[in-house]
């Protein structure tokens, strides 16, 4: 993993983070049946939030001897070293972005991906490839146009603005779509344009934060995080910076 893409995590912790986790915290009060060592909750947590699954018992061994090395939370409330190198050896895992592209398929397709196209995708997701580029792919796709497009460049846009952005096609970029597209620009371009646009990052971060926090963004983590991905930040990035957090953590810890 590159240097810039750890201390950019580990910037964001700091920024984002919250309240440390202390002892008393995770100690809680007593009950009939003890409660799994902290690091194992954390990472039952963590594959269910990341894989949809339960870790295999060689798995959890694994990864909390790596995280019992230390507090996984300083004082200073940033994430250690090692949540965030686990963190990211999760989101760069050839079975999470293999998951990160069925999703787009189901998304975008309606069905399942073809065992070329899931191969071929994770491995670009692997390489440099990121999970907007295989969402324009597959939205300029001939099928996803004769499909949902029914063929017909308007139907196309209609479909890409609900299937991306969640809503109708506004007046205005309906009106510049399809000038553009009369013009000659490519569907491709066009839905390079609207995956990328600073709104749909932004749903996209709304959606992260409440898929592993269970809670809304507030302003300041939906301005920072598009801020980040203009200037290239991934996904998988963003994914692995929230599950490295202080919150998240103590989250872990009231749920496994």
């Amino acid at each position: 993993m590159s240097k810039r893409l750890l201390s950019v995590l580990f910037a964001a912790s700091l920024v984002l983070g919250g309240a440390g986790v202390s002892s008393i915290a995770l100690a809680g009060t007593a009950s009939a049946s003890p409660r799994p060592a902290p690091e194992a909750s954390y990472m039952n947590h963590l594959y269910q939030s990341l894989l949809n699954r339960a870790p295999s018992t060689g798995e959890l061994t694994y990864w909390e001897g790596l995280l019992t090395g230390g507090s996984p939370f300083a004082s200073s409330n940033a994430a250690s070293k090692w949540m965030l190198e686990v963190a990211t050896d999760f989101v760069t895992s050839s079975e999470y972005l293999s998951n990160v592209v069925s999703e787009d398929y189901t998304t975008y397709l309606h069905r399942s991906p073809d065992a070329s196209g899931l191969a071929n995708w994770t491995a670009s997701l692997k390489g440099t490839g990121t999970d907007q580029s295989v969402a324009e792919e597959l939205l300029a796709s001939s099928e996803y146009y004769s499909g949902r497009g029914a063929g017909s460049f308007d139907i196309w846009l209609t479909a890409v603005y609900s299937d991306v952005l969640g809503r109708t096609v506004d007046p205005a970029g309906r009106t510049l779509w399809d000038a553009k597209h009369a013009a000659g620009l490519t569907d491709l371009k066009i839905a390079k344009a609207i995956v990328t646009s600073s709104e749909a990052q932004g749903d996209v971060v709304a959606w992260l934060y409440m898929m592993l926090l269970d809670r809304p963004a507030t302003a300041t983590d939906l301005a920072y995080w598009t801020a980040q991905i203009a200037t290239g930040i991934t996904h998988e990035a963003i994914v692995a910076s929230i599950v490295s957090s202080p919150e998240y953590y103590l989250d872990s810890q009231f749920i496994s």
